[in-house]
């Protein structure tokens, strides 16, 4: 290989690897935003479906959720905005009942 094809592939990773922070919360829903449920539906959503939110935005496609599971586990989960469904859950395993006032 060529130094500068090595070079253009290094650039082009490089470009991957940054925009990827920036294209992680696209593959929700490509549905317009009109088509979207608000945000006190997604809340009711995700309450219906076991979770206690504490905290919810919008991120890119996303409605991005933090709150507690049933187990008291801190999570943060990506809903979809149209059908509800959680797209992608992160649970931390440290139990609520630790009283330490730390977020973590």
């Amino acid at each position: 290989m060529s130094g500068t094809t090595t070079f253009g592939i290094a650039v082009a990773g490089a470009i991957l690897f940054l925009a990827s922070p920036v294209l992680a919360r696209d593959y929700c829903t490509s549905r317009p935003r009109h088509e979207w449920m608000n945000v006190s539906e997604a809340i009711a959503k995700a309450e219906r479906l076991g979770y206690r939110v504490t905290e919810i935005e919008r991120d890119g496609s996303c409605y991005e959720i933090e709150g507690r599971d049933a187990r008291g586990r801190k999570i943060e989960a990506d809903m979809n905005p149209v059908t509800g469904a959680i797209v992608r859950i992160k649970k931390y395993s440290r139990p609520r009942s630790w009283t330490d006032g730390s977020r973590y």
